[in-house]
């Protein structure tokens, strides 16, 4: 499986694998934020993004399961 869903903060953040280029593609309540080469980059922009949209001061985790899952399928794929 190439796709990994979560929440955080009640916001629906997704991840999905391109194949054709190995980037990791994050999304927001349905909204693409970015395309990035490395699962570290993809979760740090996911969780940036839902800390700027609550106006929160720190950055919100993003919860394991979904990190061993998105890590799993780029490791295979990438």
């Amino acid at each position: 499986m190439t796709y990994a869903k979560c929440s955080v903060l009640n916001h629906t953040v997704e991840f999905k694998l391109i194949p054709t280029s190995g980037y990791i593609s994050v999304g927001v309540d349905g909204q693409l934020i970015g395309n990035h080469q490395t699962v570290r980059l993809a979760m740090f922009d996911a969780a940036e993004h839902v800390r700027l949209l609550e106006n929160e001061h720190t950055r919100p985790s993003i919860p394991e399961e979904t990190w061993r899952a998105v890590e799993q399928w780029a490791t295979i794929n990438g």
